[in-house]
C-alpha cells in the first residue's frame, strides 16, 4: 500500500503529523442566520459548540473571512490569539474558489439549490490576505486555476511568494473547468510541483467512478516518489468514514471536507445525522442537543481514525479500522488488477 505518515514543520515553528484528518467549514450549503444583528453562517454556531475540540487542525474559506459569515471574522485583523481560530495547531486558509463557483458542490451536499454568491475575486483575496493580523499563520491555499499545470504552478509561486508566515498548498485542478485531472499530464510536469510543501487535488475531479478515483491518486503518488519529491497529498472535499481510509491506502496523506457537519459517523459508515440519537438511546435530547452531540462525536471519531490512519503506515492492518475494515478490503479485491499493482 502507498500510505504513509510523514511530518510537516510549519512557520510558527510548531509541527503537525500526517495523516492530517482536517474538519472544514464554509458558509456554502448552509443557512445564513441572524445573530447579534448581524448575518452570520450557521456553520458559525457549529464552531462555537465544539471550539475547545478543535485543537489541531481547521480549513476555512477566505471568502468568509471577507464577508463576515464566521462570528470572530474579525479578529482575524486584530485579536487574533483571543479568537478561536487560534486554538487549531494549523489553519488551512482556502482561496474561496469554491464559495464563488455556483457549480461546485461538496460531494457531501445532497442537494444542489440555487446559489448565488457575494463578490470576491483573486485581487480581494490578496489584499485581505496582506491586511491579517501578523499573528495569522497556518497554509494558504492558491486560487483556483483551469489551464496547463505548468502555467497554474506558476500563478501558485506568485501567490505563495512572500508569505513566509503561510507554507503553500498547491491545489491542481483540471485543464479544464468540469474536467478530471490527467495523471499522464501531471507525471510530464511534475518537476513544477517541486517548490510546494504540499500538492492538492479536489475528490469530484480525480475521475468519475472510484477506481478512476484511486487510480489517479496512485499515478501521482509514484509519480512524485519517483522524483524524489516527498510532499504530502492533499484530498478537498474528502472527509467520509471509506473513501477517506481508501485514499489513503492509494498515498494521499492531508484530508478535509464538510461532511462531518451534515452526517453522522458510526461503526465505520457515514450516515444520516437523525439516526444516531436512535443508536445511542438518547431519547429525549432535544433538536439542538441532538446537532451539538453529532459534531462533538463527529470530532472524536475522526481523531480515533486519524490515530488509526498512523498506526496502519507501521503494522499494515487493514483491521485497525475496524468495522470499516471488511468494506476497504472489498473494495480493494474488487479493484482492476492494474489498479490493485499500483497500491
Amino acid at each position: 500500500m502507498l500510505a504513509r505518515s510523514q511530518t510537516i514543520r510549519l512557520p510558527s515553528g510548531d509541527t503537525v503529523q500526517t495523516p492530517l484528518l482536517i474538519p472544514s467549514v464554509s458558509s456554502k450549503g448552509f443557512d445564513i442566520v441572524e445573530r447579534q444583528g448581524r448575518p452570520v453562517s450557521a456553520v458559525s454556531e457549529y464552531l462555537d459548540v465544539v471550539a475547545n475540540d478543535l485543537n489541531e487542525s481547521l480549513l476555512i474559506s477566505a471568502y468568509d473571512i471577507r464577508h463576515r459569515h464566521l462570528r470572530e471574522s474579525d479578529a482575524f485583523f486584530g485579536a487574533f490569539d483571543d479568537s478561536l481560530f487560534a486554538y487549531p495547531k494549523v489553519l488551512f486558509i482556502d482561496s474561496g474558489g469554491y464559495e464563488v463557483n455556483t457549480y461546485a458542490f461538496d460531494t457531501s451536499q445532497t442537494y444542489h439549490f440555487a446559489y448565488q454568491p457575494k463578490g470576491w475575486d483573486k485581487a480581494q483575496l490578496l489584499e485581505m490576505v496582506d491586511s491579517f493580523s501578523p499573528r495569522v499563520s497556518g497554509v494558504l491555499v492558491n486560487w483556483d486555476h483551469f489551464g496547463p499545470v505548468e502555467e497554474q504552478a506558476e500563478l501558485a509561486r506568485r501567490y505563495f511568494a512572500g508569505r513566509q508566515r503561510f507554507i503553500g498548498d498547491f491545489l491542481i485542478k483540471p485543464e479544464e473547468e468540469g474536467g478530471y485531472l490527467n495523471w499522464r499530464r501531471i507525471d510530464q510536469a511534475i518537476e513544477e510541483l517541486r517548490d510546494f510543501v504540499i500538492v492538492g487535488v479536489t475528490e469530484k475531479e480525480l475521475g468519475e467512478s472510484i477506481e478512476d478515483r484511486v487510480m489517479t491518486l496512485a499515478h501521482l503518488r509514484r509519480a512524485l516518489d519517483e522524483r524524489g519529491l516527498n510532499q504530502p497529498i492533499h484530498v478537498f472535499g474528502s472527509l467520509d468514514s471509506l473513501y477517506t481510509p481508501l485514499y489513503f491506502l492509494a498515498g494521499a496523506e492531508i484530508f478535509d471536507g464538510l461532511t462531518w457537519l451534515r452526517y453522522a459517523y458510526h461503526a465505520g459508515l457515514t450516515l444520516y445525522s437523525e439516526m444516531l440519537a436512535i443508536i445511542e438511546r438518547r431519547l429525549t435530547m432535544r433538536n439542538k442537543q441532538r446537532g451539538a452531540r453529532v459534531h462533538v462525536s463527529n470530532l472524536a471519531y475522526l481523531r480515533e481514525l486519524q490515530q488509526d490512519m498512523r498506526r496502519f503506515v507501521d503494522s499494515k492492518e487493514l483491521g485497525l479500522f475496524g468495522a470499516a475494515a471488511p468494506l476497504i478490503e472489498g473494495v480493494i479485491h474488487n479493484l482492476s488488477s492494474d489498479t490493485r499493482g499500483l497500491l
